[in-house]
């Protein structure tokens, strides 16, 4: 019952219901935790922030999973420092995501905070922060992307083919190119394929050249634009992604099926 009123309160983005809210963020079960998070973000006032941010120490990952997500929709710069100490998060799936928070909250007067935190020690943080420039289409850090394709860490290489994808960067190509064919890592040259696709995109911009790549006849590519959409809520690549409800793949098929109701907030 707790759960399903908080969801609706969040619906409803009634201010009033801010101050139980917080109540059941710091001291909810998990299940009631991540409604109270998800209802926080729809609200959208910003006086969420700091009690979000808190619970980014939160044990449980599906937890954090959700603060991070409210925290990208409450759209507030100063979680930013916060969301980077989860790069190296013990889950790796909270890695994964942290990248899409911060190219959301990103502004261009961050610029060298986040290109600092691409030479940073940890190899995880160099990659949350390359792809997450990329994210936010910021072709300022096309030179630094292209140093961090020779790093020794497999991590931020493969981000950093990733955001030269994303930007659509024509200088980029012979490396992106280098390593789909040479680079040891099966992982950065699955990366690659799809980064060289962007690359070649004629596209005047990251959303269109993600809407592109839903039609491309790599499967590969059509999942990885289906997967950014998602993450991204992108509300103009509905119509496209509803066509991929038919792909011949399931797995495209079952990415565009949550895709829409993601990106809904159904």
């Amino acid at each position: 019952m707790v759960v399903e009123a908080a969801l609706a309160l969040g619906r409803l983005r009634d201010g009033e219901a801010l101050p139980r809210l917080f109540e059941i963020l710091r001291s909810g079960s998990q299940a009631s935790r991540v409604a109270a998070a998800a209802a926080l973000g729809r609200i959208g006032d910003r006086s969420a922030v700091a009690p979000l941010i808190e619970q980014l120490q939160h044990p449980d990952s599906i937890v954090r999973g959700e603060v991070l997500r409210s925290l990208a929709d409450l759209g507030d710069p100063a979680a930013i420092p916060a969301i980077f100490h989860l790069a190296v998060d013990d889950d790796p799936l909270i890695q994964t995501f942290v990248p899409f928070p911060l190219g959301r909250l990103y502004e261009p007067r961050h610029f060298n905070l986040f290109v600092a935190k691409m030479v940073d020690p940890l190899p995880e943080v160099r990659a949350a922060a390359g792809f997450a420039l990329g994210l936010a289409s910021e072709q300022r850090a096309v030179p630094a992307l292209l140093e961090m394709t020779a790093d020794p860490d497999y991590r931020p290489r493969s981000a950093a083919l990733r955001a030269l994808g994303l930007l659509g960067s024509k200088d980029a190509i012979v490396k992106i190119e280098n390593a789909l064919l040479n680079d040891p890592r099966p992982e950065v040259r699955d990366t690659a394929e799809v980064a060289l696709a962007m690359a070649e995109s004629d596209a005047p911009n990251l959303t269109v050249r993600l809407i592109l790549g839903l039609a491309s006849d790599n499967p590969t590519v059509r999942l990885a634009s289906t997967t950014l959409l998602t993450a991204l809520k992108e509300k103009r690549a509905l119509a496209a992604l509803r066509l991929r409800l038919d792909d011949e793949a399931e797995l495209i098929r079952n990415a565009a099926r949550y895709a829409v109701k993601h990106i809904n907030d159904e």
